[in-house]
């Protein structure tokens, strides 16, 4: 067990930690009215300048026996209306995240401050018109039912909108029909419409590719780089920030430089021209091919990337 392990042996450990770290700073009206029931969001009672720093001690706190750890944060441009991608549940005639405390109860979401308003009115009509057509939602609890997951990816800095529906086969054609054309509404809001199929007990919103309506990824933009995002692909939740990490990166990259654990080459990409060459390595093939598609996307002729366990590549030397 590692250390960090050994401190926060959970996730209620590591909200009680916060709860008390919390209770030294002022409260302020959260933005949303579903604060303290949903979980999506914890600190929104506070202030962001209050909130960055909780989350430094916390990370202090976690990293305290291995080093110490310089008091330096990089705010977000936007504290709200940020992240790149948010997987709705749809359960018990409900369409939104989980309850906080309690994985079993979802909470059903008027609101949501965590993507951007435009991203969160598609999901909006996306949620009316599911209930309007009669399409099943899903008890996670009993493995019955249709529909899993809506997710919701936004492209920051080119607005271009994927939405994914997860779902299982259908119960019955007319079920079928629904969402068929309930796909090819939202086609009409969204550049990138996915029925995606997941049969298995694990709780998800990834699976295999059933309907795919305009384009098959969206595209974002990383300083003066583009890269393809599809659904099934890790993107930073944050991007409008990322950029200042990969920058940092790139100040301390030269030579021929290992990217491990690579996902759709969006570090190795970026740092490329700051390299003699760049390797990148990442289990997940559909992640790897992703990259491979990037590199040739934007030009960049110094990368290679290898779809191979990371302890195995190094093993090999």
């Amino acid at each position: 067990m590692s250390r960090e392990r050994e401190k926060f042996p959970s996730t209620e450990s590591i909200r009680r930690f916060f709860d008390r770290l919390k209770a030294d700073f002022p409260k302020v009206e959260p933005v949303c009215k579903h604060f303290g029931r949903c979980g999506g969001c914890y600190l929104q009672d506070l202030s962001y300048e209050d909130q960055l720093r909780v989350k430094l001690e916390f990370l202090k706190e976690l990293f305290s026996d291995r080093f110490e750890l310089e008091g330096v944060i990089i705010p977000s441009p936007q504290p709200l209306y940020y992240r790149h991608r948010m997987d709705y549940v749809c359960a018990f005639s409900k369409m939104g995240l989980r309850m906080r405390g309690n994985y079993a109860e979802v909470v059903d979401l008027e609101e949501c401050h965590l993507i951007s308003p435009r991203a969160f009115e598609v999901f909006r009509f996306v949620k009316g018109r599911a209930r309007e057509l009669g399409i099943q939602d899903y008890d996670f609890i009993e493995h019955k039912g249709f529909l899993r997951y809506i997710v919701v990816r936004e492209a920051k800095f080119t607005n271009e909108l994927m939405i994914a529906f997860t779902a299982t086969s259908p119960p019955d054609l007319l079920q079928r029909d629904k969402l068929l054309e309930l796909m090819a509404e939202t086609a009409q809001r969204a550049e990138s419409v996915y029925w995606l199929k997941h049969e298995g007990l694990r709780d998800h919103s990834y699976g295999e590719p059933v309907k795919i309506l305009g384009k098959p990824y969206i595209v974002e933009k990383v300083g003066s780089y583009q890269f393809m995002i599809k659904p099934d692909v890790f993107f930073q939740s944050n991007p409008l920030l990322i950029w200042k990490a990969y920058d940092d990166i790139k100040e301390h990259v030269y030579g021929r430089a290992l990217d491990l654990y690579c996902g759709i080459g969006t570090i190795s990409i970026y740092v490329s021209d700051a390299c003699e060459s760049v390797t990148g390595v990442e289990l997940v093939q559909s992640s790897v091919e992703a990259a491979k598609a990037n590199a040739e996307l934007n030009g960049v002729k110094n990368v290679k990337f290898y779809a191979q366990d990371v302890g195995e590549y190094l093993k090999r030397g």
